[in-house]
Order: C-alpha cells, then sequence, then structure tokens
C-alpha cells in the first residue's frame, strides 16, 4: 500500500559509499520531507514497514485523550518525530 502511494514521488541519485567504502548511487526522495500519520492503532503495526520504505520519513501521531476533569475525548495531535516506535 505504501509502495503504491510513493509511486509518483519525483526520485533523484545521490552518491554514497558502501560497506567496502566502494561508492554507489542510491536514490532518495525529491523535495520536502514525507511526513507519515498512522489512522489509530491498526496504522502502527504498518508503521516499520513504511519506514524501511522511507526511512527518512517523519512521524506524527493524531489520535484521542481523555480530559481528566470533564472526562470528554479530546483530539490530540503529535508531530514531527524522527524515530522508530
Amino acid at each position: 500500500m505504501a509502495y503504491e502511494a510513493c509511486r509518483d514521488f519525483e526520485i533523484e541519485e545521490f552518491p554514497m559509499l558502501g560497506w567496502d567504502d566502494t561508492e554507489f548511487k542510491g536514490e532518495q526522495i525529491v523535495g520536502k520531507t514525507v511526513t507519515i500519520v498512522p489512522i489509530l492503532r491498526a496504522g502502527l503495526g504498518m508503521l516499520d514497514g513504511v519506514l524501511d520504505l522511507i526511512p527518512t520519513a517523519k512521524i506524527s501521531m493524531v489520535g484521542l485523550q481523555r480530559d481528566e476533569e470533564t472526562l470528554q475525548p479530546v483530539p490530540s495531535l503529535k508531530t514531527g518525530r524522527r524515530c522508530r516506535p
């Protein structure tokens, strides 16, 4: 699913060193950083696979948390994480 969503992303080649110090060409996405927003807990299960495909992606979370005083749900948005869960 993530592969299909990224199919039309523009890519560019860039030089990088391999494990034996030989240079080869890699590919990276051109432009801005991709942000991944998993939907609810089901999306978290797919996050590792998507990060394998796009390792430089930012991770943002959208969810609900309970207001301790009113006991009502409150939207929660956390953005820009650059770490694996």
